[in-house]
């Protein structure tokens, strides 16, 4: 798949090209996850993932959301120069999330850079 911009899954603000969530029942992209949640959430877990299955990272169930990440892919554009895109693959190495653990580490939480004002004097 290729890119198009997506929001972070836990905090919604844009989720940059880090990683891509990935439904793989229904084939659809959720949304992704922004640095910073990604680090929150998974610390370094989901870089030294190395899983040859499609289970669930933190149980034996059916792992239905894939946590792809981005690569670059270099093309070449109309006039032969190099446009750099990105785009992710679901393989069987891709860490997976099943549904209750994606629903628990993915809640939503508040927007951290947002400024809280109080009400006017």
């Amino acid at each position: 798949m290729t890119e198009q911009e997506t929001s972070c899954v836990r905090c919604e603000r844009p989720a940059g090209f880090n990683r891509v969530v990935v439904d793989t029942v229904v084939n659809e992209e959720l949304g992704g996850f922004c640095r910073e949640c990604e680090e929150e959430t998974f610390g370094r877990v989901l870089a030294a993932a190395a899983d040859d299955g499609d289970e669930c990272l933190l149980c034996s169930r059916d792992g239905h959301h894939a946590i792809a990440a981005w690569q670059s892919a270099p093309r070449t554009g109309l006039d032969d120069t190099i446009v750099v895109g990105v785009e992710y693959e679901v393989a069987t190495h891709t860490p997976r999330l099943c549904d209750e653990h994606f629903t628990e580490l993915c809640r939503r939480r508040e927007n951290p850079r947002q400024v809280r004002r109080g009400p006017s004097d």
